[in-house]
């Protein structure tokens, strides 16, 4: 079996050298599903009022929330659908690089759109379950605060993080190995997971070793990026201060590119990050499933089809 700093060392050669596929980076999250939840306002007046306010505009203006949920459904489905196509085109590139087969970016696009449909319903699934988990957890919570019960609440919230992290992390880390056994062996979907879950039960040790270590380098990287960005966006906007005079619409010209720019230059990183850390767990689970499974001379996953 190969060492985690070996795979971190061959998920940065296949990055670097491949820069096609980093335009893959845009539509994907290093950590599947584990960007579901990014703030949880439960302060029970604030709740309230976005409560009220909703059920007026529906009593108001029911055909614009028609057309708005329905618009949000496809916004959801197409942005998932992509990001279906661009996690299967780095699991296929990953296993052509670990036969040292030769990669472009027109051969993985063509491959990923064999499995897609598979990888897209497996990521729906996934989110699905974390909803409920989600939901199950936070209702309780949004009536004790409700109810003034600030200090019971803070504790429940406590209990709550201790609960669902451990669940999505998990439910992250199955889905992921879940798409690798649609793309690369072609498994249906129930067996495909059967099989993920089968793995992480095996390797959960080694899986948790990756996770951390990925995690440490995805948010230095990242928040080491968004500083030097920052500190050079601070050092542009020196000299445009001194040239505001010009023109008030020169001024806000100049602001609204430098924000672009640098935005652009995050969201760059972000991708390079995400393609790597793909990447990583494509090369982890290629290795894993070589040692477990060829090596005792058993089928590709426990579960797989016939």
């Amino acid at each position: 079996m190969l060492s985690l700093s070996e795979i971190l060392t061959r998920a940065y050669i296949y990055t670097k050298n491949h820069k096609s596929l980093w335009f893959f980076g845009f539509f994907l999250t290093g950590w599947g599903v584990m960007n579901f939840v990014r703030r949880v306002d439960l302060n029970a007046d604030h709740l309230d009022r976005y409560y009220r306010h909703i059920l007026n505009y529906v009593t108001n203006h029911p055909l614009e929330l028609v057309i708005s949920i329905i618009s949000l459904i496809l916004l959801i489905v197409i942005a998932s659908f992509v990001g279906a196509i661009a996690r299967s085109s780095i699991i296929h590139a990953a296993d052509l690089l670990d036969k040292e087969e030769p990669v472009t970016f027109r051969a993985v696009l063509k491959y990923a759109t064999k499995s897609v449909w598979r990888v897209f319903f497996a990521g729906l699934f996934t989110n699905a379950v974390i909803i409920f988990f989600f939901a199950w957890l936070a209702l309780p919570l949004w009536l004790v605060f409700k109810n003034g019960f600030e200090l019971r609440g803070f504790i429940l919230i406590v209990a709550a993080l201790v609960i669902f992290i451990p669940i999505i992390i998990v439910l992250s880390l199955v889905n992921i190995f879940a798409c690798c056994y649609i793309v690369i062996y072609k498994l249906k979907l129930k067996d495909a997971f059967a099989s993920a879950f089968d793995l992480l039960a095996v390797f959960w040790q080694q899986v948790i070793a990756l996770f951390v270590m990925l995690f440490v380098i995805y948010f230095f990287f990242f928040f080491f990026s968004a500083t030097l960005v920052g500190f050079i966006g601070v050092l542009a906007y020196l000299p445009i201060i001194l040239v505001k005079s010009l023109s008030l619409q020169w001024f806000a010209a100049i602001i609204l590119a430098l924000i672009v720019i640098l935005s652009l230059a995050l969201l760059l990183v972000n991708a390079i990050l995400n393609v790597f850390t793909n990447f990583a767990w494509t090369i982890f689970f290629l290795d894993i499933v070589k040692a477990k499974y060829i090596k005792d001379a058993k089928p590709v996953g426990q579960h797989a089809g016939g």
